[in-house]
């Protein structure tokens, strides 16, 4: 079954490095609630989100990227503490920003 949204993915990859970040974002997120893919999905979400501007999505995707990868494998350790420092950061700049 996930192979069948692997295309997806890759058609995902091309709208980021094209630029079109919000059919991006479309297909990233289309992709990973079918497949094997979501962490790594909801971690683009997020990137792509706070390329955007918006925190609270980028903070809400890479929250669901750190608690799916919370206990993964030593190798995905480095990605999931990125996230997690993205996410202090991204609180961090919400409560110095104007109300």
């Amino acid at each position: 079954m996930a192979v069948r949204f692997q295309p997806n993915w890759y058609l995902a990859q091309l709208y980021e490095l094209n630029d079109q970040l919000d059919l991006s974002l479309e297909w990233y997120t289309a992709v990973v609630w079918h497949t094997e893919y979501a962490p790594a999905g909801w971690e683009k979400a997020a990137q792509i989100h706070e390329q955007l501007g918006n925190s609270k999505a980028a903070i809400r995707y890479y929250s669901l990227m750190v608690n799916q990868w919370k206990d993964a494998d030593p190798i995905l350790q480095p990605r999931v503490a990125a996230a997690r420092a993205r996410i202090e950061a991204l609180l961090d700049e919400q409560t110095r920003e104007p109300q």
